[in-house]
Order: structure tokens, then C-alpha cells, then sequence
């Protein structure tokens, strides 16, 4: 069973009576020095430990890329993560049944399988955003810091712009946590 909790909701739906939609969660890996990572999970449609999590992985300092993490056992991962409700997508958008003949190790990968994966590498990963104390072409700028957040909004509203996620998702994730 996964828990559909986010903004003042409270409902329990099994994998197996998903019916046409797939219940959409971003997961939240808290830091309490750096910002969290966030990545978006799809959980398996027989199998409520295993997701994909689609995300952007790097840092503000060498800048990010996609990747597609596949077959992501929940139940066996020692990182800690928040589970946060973002809405449910239509069925014909997400292509993920776990590979019974996985390892314990989630695969990961760039290409995609899906519509939801196509929007996803549309998006372009942040490039690096921070200026080095050796980089002096360009002194007193203000840089816009990007990292997995500010794609992750990116995302969403390419997400949103296709048809295949509902407006109240960028909401959710706005209150989402961000530490």
C-alpha cells in the first residue's frame, strides 16, 4: 500500500486497484545543510516497494544529469527520504513493471521508455551554476543557483503544459520540503 498524503488528503490506494492512473510521489531525501534531493517515484504496478524515480543528479558545482533509476527496491534502501503525493497520471504515460530478473541494485539509465521519461529528458539537467573563486570572467555577477529542485519544478510544469499532470502537483510541490 502507498499513502496518498499531501495537502489535507489522507487516502490509502493499493497498487492493484490503479486501474487507467498511477499514483506520481516525489521523494524528498532531507539534508540539513544542503538542499534535499528530490526525485520523482513511480511505484510498480504489482509491487509496492519497487519504483523508477526519475530525477536529476549532480551538483551546483559540475552541474547535473538525467537519470532514469529502474527497479529501486524501497524496502531494502537505507537512505532515508519523505514520500509526498503529487497526484496520479494516466496509465498510458508510464511504462514501469519491475524486471523479475532485476538485481538488488536499481538499473540506471538515460533513455527512455515512456512519456513520462520523453518530457522528463525535454527538460534540460541544470548545467553548473556556481563560479569558482578562480573564475574571475566574471566578477559581482549574481548567479541563479539550479540544482534537482529547480528541475524538478521545471519538469513538473512541462508535466503540466503536456496534459499528462494536473496543476495542483506544482502546488504540492511548492510546500514541499526543500531541506
Amino acid at each position: 500500500m502507498w499513502s496518498k498524503t499531501g495537502l489535507n488528503t489522507d487516502i490509502m490506494a493499493s497498487t492493484e486497484a490503479i486501474g487507467t492512473t498511477r499514483p506520481v510521489f516525489l521523494f524528498v531525501t532531507p539534508s540539513p545543510l544542503f538542499p534535499a534531493h528530490w526525485g520523482l517515484a513511480i511505484p510498480d504496478i504489482d509491487e509496492s516497494t519497487w519504483v523508477k524515480v526519475i530525477h536529476a543528479t549532480g551538483s551546483v558545482a559540475e552541474g547535473f544529469e538525467h537519470a532514469f533509476k529502474r527497479d529501486y527496491n524501497t524496502e531494502l534502501s537505507t537512505t532515508r527520504y519523505k514520500k509526498v503525493f503529487l497526484g496520479d497520471v494516466a496509465q498510458e504515460h508510464i511504462v514501469y513493471k519491475k524486471d523479475p530478473s532485476c538485481p538488488e541494485e536499481p538499473r540506471i539509465d538515460t533513455a527512455p521508455v515512456d512519456r513520462m521519461e520523453e518530457i522528463a529528458l525535454a527538460v534540460p539537467a541544470p548545467a553548473a551554476s556556481l563560479n569558482t573563486v578562480k573564475d574571475t570572467s566574471k566578477p559581482g555577477t549574481r548567479v541563479l543557483v539550479k540544482n534537482c529542485q529547480t528541475w524538478m519544478r521545471e519538469y513538473v510544469q512541462a508535466l503540466i503544459a503536456a496534459g499528462v499532470s494536473k496543476q495542483d502537483a506544482l502546488d504540492i510541490l511548492d510546500k514541499a520540503p526543500k531541506n
